[in-house]
């Protein structure tokens, strides 16, 4: 069903778009509204005829997308109206289209489906005293993406602004529809040990062949990509039945063979082994639009693996007992302070003298000159890693901001400034990624605390600064940007951190959330691919991972993602907690066995567990909700 209802979606009537002139495409769009409000209240005139027509047995199944063609069609009566207000501007239009009431059309698409089976079993019925209603109940789930179209009409002669204007509505009413068709899917899918909500939008979805190169029987499958998981499953009608699924990070590569074959290289869970599978394609075209889907995955995964940086420069010596930091904020606790502070500041509250302009430029000062005795290989030679940033970090204060704020007639000329030169700031990603690294062989030194310097300057003072700002209307907006960036700066910063100190593996630390908890476990299982033996085990939002200590650094071993996770029986011991992992397909859980340096950090590790399963059951109800939130907000 879901297979077919795609394949609805480009109605032949609209494909003479493209031979219009753009002058023609508005006269075409409400010429085509007139005709959607007659279709609609058809619909609904049916619908009241049912009450004498029809059976209550078989008008009970229809009353749910009824209810809902009456929310549609009160909808496109407003609809009409602001598009009539436009006049044909495009840049109208645009804006037109990006109304939060669309949402209604997502509800109306999941339900299609089972109305359309509805309208199959009772067919007989509905040829005798309904017979346009199988045609006419379609259109409203194809609406969507004549919008598009049209949109993408007006695009041909408009300015580059607009144009831009015009995609953002195209890309919200793809939204719209590639919502529906992910709930579509997540409804027929059985057996999954993942719950599929959690896996993002349905991206793709085809039936391939398989040929060989791995575990499953020949034959045929349908293929769900989402945008975190490519789901294998078998047809079983009505449903999809869950074969085996790989999450984003186990997708190596991609690539066509001959005509129509496609060979897909995939990792095994823990990323340990390598396999090929093939699949055969009904045609050429359909198996280069997989490939080029699932190319943009697999080049994303490259970059995850590509070489690792600042790390290749700090020559830290190997016979040091010292792992690499995993947080920035251990690291740095000022970067935790300011990542926990709502910088929402007080409405209407005075400047603090502290931040007050002579007083800022004095704090600038004083910076600019402690760089300058940083670099001054008379005093003292920094770090050969650290000595081209605290360059870059003079000349940027030196030569730009210091001179700013010389010249500002207040303070908030300074943070607009900032707010317009974010990228400025970008420099001290670098820093903080390589500053935190060479923990490993500075904070023994005496040496080490001027190096700090940078980072208590700019994410103690300047964020000090924009976040009393915050509390002036005038500056408010500029000061947010500032502080919105020196965090998002901050998170990359420790993504980086992560992906240098965690070598052999391809997590990405941007879907896997915060670091919450690591230390040294004991971990035994039945999964023959994984030693009985130490680990140190590092607890994510949404992912466990084993690594091996190898100084300076942590060895991948694999990853558990919580979404597929329950804790297992009570152990024996008292240190000793278990964990078991979904499999689906009615096979038994894998379980982990780990056991903790003491019962007090077993009960923390257990606790942590508990809430993010928590958090992933929060999640999967809070995209529940959405789509019930988005038909209730489409009735408004």
């Amino acid at each position: 069903m879901i297979a077919w209802f795609g394949s609805r979606l480009n109605l032949k009537e609209e494909e003479s778009l493209a031979t219009k002139s753009a002058t023609d495409h508005f006269s075409y769009l409400m010429e085509k509204e007139e005709e959607y409000l007659v279709c609609l209240r058809t619909i609904l005139r049916d619908y009241r005829e049912m009450n004498s027509k029809t059976p209550s047995l078989i008008r009970q199944h229809f009353d749910l997308i009824f209810k809902q063609v009456e929310v549609i069609y009160a909808f496109q009566m407003a609809l009409q109206d602001n598009l009539t207000e436009t006049r044909g501007q495009p840049d109208k239009l645009a804006l037109v289209f990006t109304n939060d009431q669309f949402q209604c059309y997502s509800r109306y698409m999941v339900m299609t489906p089972a109305v359309q089976r509805d309208l199959l079993q009772y067919a007989s019925h509905f040829k005798e005293h309904f017979p346009d209603l199988k045609r006419n109940i379609l259109k409203p789930s194809l609406r969507i993406n004549f919008y598009a179209m049209i949109l993408d009409s007006f695009k041909k002669e408009a300015s580059q602004e607009v144009k831009s204007k015009l995609q953002e509505a195209i890309d919200y009413l793809n939204q719209v529809k590639r919502k529906a068709n992910t709930e579509m899917t997540l409804n027929t899918v059985i057996h999954s040990p993942v719950d599929l909500r959690l896996g993002g939008d349905m991206l793709y979805i085809g039936e391939l062949n398989y040929i060989g190169g791995g575990t499953l029987q020949k034959k045929k499958y349908q293929l769900i990509l989402f945008e975190n998981l490519l789901v294998i499953t078998s047809m079983k009608l009505p449903y999809f039945k869950y074969k085996t699924h790989y999450r984003m990070e186990q997708l190596e590569s991609v690539v066509g063979f001959g005509d129509n074959e496609l060979h897909l290289n995939v990792l095994s869970e823990g990323q340990t082994q390598l396999a090929t599978l093939k699949f055969r394609i009904k045609s050429t075209k359909v198996r280069d639009e997989w490939i080029s889907e699932l190319q943009k995955i697999t080049r994303r995964n490259t970059k995850l693996t590509q070489s690792r940086g600042s790390v290749s420069m700090l020559q830290i010596p190997r016979q040091q007992f010292r792992t690499l930091p995993l947080d920035l904020t251990r690291v740095f606790p000022l970067l935790k302070e300011m990542m926990m502070d709502d910088a929402a500041g007080e409405a209407g509250r005075e400047l603090v003298d502290g931040y007050s302009l002579p007083n800022m430029s004095h704090y600038e000062e004083m910076y600019v000159n402690k760089l300058s005795s940083l670099l001054n290989p008379e005093i003292q030679r920094p770090p050969e890693a650290l000595g081209d940033l605290l360059e870059k970090l003079h000349r940027l204060h030196s030569k730009k901001f210091l001179p700013v704020l010389q010249r500002s007639h207040k303070v908030s000329d300074f943070v607009d400034y900032l707010a317009e030169n974010l990228e400025e700031l970008q420099v001290y990603i670098d820093y903080l990624v390589v500053r935190s690294q060479l923990t490993v062989k500075l904070d023994e030194e005496p040496q080490a605390g001027p190096y700090i310097c940078p980072v208590q300057h700019v994410y103690g003072i300047y964020f000090g600064l924009t976040k009393e700002l915050c509390s002036s209307e005038k500056s408010k907006k500029s000061a947010q940007r500032v502080i919105r960036r020196l965090r998002e700066d901050i998170d990359l910063a420790q993504v980086r951190v992560l992906k240098e100190a965690i070598v052999n593996g391809r997590v990405d630390f941007q879907r896997s959330g915060i670091l919450l908890l690591y230390s040294p476990m004991e971990v035994k299982t039945r999964k023959k691919e994984i030693r009985a033996g130490e680990y140190i085990v590092l607890l994510f939002e949404n992912v466990i991972i084993l690594t091996r200590p190898k100084q300076p650094y942590y060895e991948y071993v694999m990853d558990i993602w919580l979404d597929q996770v329950n804790l297992g029986p009570p152990a024996n011991h008292d240190c000793t907690f278990r964990v078991e992992v979904r499999q689906g397909g009615r096979k038994e859980p894998i379980t982990y066995e780990m056991c903790a340096t003491s019962a007090e950090l077993k009960q923390k590790w257990m606790r942590r567990l508990q809430q993010q399963m928590l958090v992933q059951v929060a999640k999967i109800r809070e995209r529940v909700a959405s789509v019930g939130d988005a038909a209730v907000g489409g009735s408004r």
